[in-house]
């Protein structure tokens, strides 16, 4: 536990400078200023502190052994071969019993199938899920041809799995190529569902919104990072004014481009009061990021 040099009060090892007189705080171990981590620094950078790539990448804790799960697999049949033998001798055929065969062979899939072997990381496990899922949700719904409502699901899944697993692919530190992928994958996703639903929405209204969302997080994580990379005091209050006024922005584009969709509608209207109410927010943090001692004082009052 650190202590203010000029005041003597006990700080909270998460403060950078005292409350009290913005005395930077001492680190007790190295007597150095603490330095201020990249990672406190992004608060709007889109990202979390911690990534969920760290948990996919770590190994399974809790995992049953090869021969309880050889176990389970053989206690799994008996249903099976239970439902199988009812419907055949009952139809002549198979019928109703495909549907509980399915469901048992989709949790042996999920649950127990990977354990078989050594997948070791929380990805492969839920790689093995997400697999599992498609191909269930595709032969319940294909049973009797053709498929019709499962490429929602399907299509869902498979983008929120990008959505997961893409920072850990690409590498957490790359968030550009992050974004634009998520971009991307989002506008696969409009576009599959307009095929599906037989619409005329995602030129017009779908595609811009996404690359408008997609261009909004690039430039603030530009920003952002520009602003870190400078360290000057009081980024954090300019960085969230940018954002902020950008988002000013975004309401006013997003407005107009759905007035531009939609018949009825003659000119944009909700986005001024959005854009209002944001760029008020984002003058008061640019006036706190150039001004130290505001600055300061807002710090000591609420004890940031």
């Amino acid at each position: 536990m650190a202590y203010c040099i000029k005041c003597g009060v006990e700080l909270d090892d998460k403060l950078e400078n005292c409350p009290l007189c913005n005395i930077p705080a001492f680190d007790p171990e190295t007597l150095k200023p603490k330095q201020t981590k990249e990672e406190n620094s992004s608060a709007f950078s889109g990202f979390p502190p911690r990534e969920i790539s760290e948990i996919l990448t770590q190994p399974i804790i809790h995992r049953i052994s090869h021969k309880t799960a050889a176990l389970f697999s053989i206690t799994m049949l008996i249903p099976v071969i239970t439902v199988l033998l009812i419907d055949i001798l009952t139809n002549n055929a198979v019928s109703w019993s495909f549907y509980p065969i399915l469901s048992v062979l989709y949790t042996w899939l999920s649950l127990v199938f990977p354990f078989l072997f050594k997948t070791g990381k929380r990805l492969n496990l839920l790689i093995n899920f997400v697999i599992a899922s498609v191909i269930f949700l595709l032969l319940i719904d294909g049973f009797i041809p053709p498929v019709s409502w499962a490429w929602y699901p399907v299509m869902s899944l498979l983008l929120l799995f990008v959505i997961i697993t893409t920072p850990t692919f690409i590498g957490k530190r790359y968030r550009f190529p992050i974004i634009i992928v998520f971009t991307t994958a989002t506008a696969l996703f409009l576009w599959f569902l307009e095929y599906l639903a037989g619409g005329e929405w995602f030129l017009n209204l779908a595609l811009p919104l996404t690359l408008l969302s997609g261009g909004t997080m690039l430039l603030i994580n530009g920003i952002n990072t520009h602003l870190i990379k400078r360290n000057r005091p009081g980024h954090t209050y300019t960085s969230a004014a940018s954002a902020f006024l950008i988002l000013a922005v975004l309401s006013i584009l997003i407005d107009t481009i759905c007035t531009f969709y939609i018949a009825t509608r003659t000119s944009p209207d909700w986005s001024f009061y959005a854009a209002g109410a944001a760029l008020l927010i984002s003058v008061f943090l640019f006036i706190a990021g150039s001004n130290e001692r505001f600055r300061s004082l807002l710090e000591k009052k609420f004890h940031v």
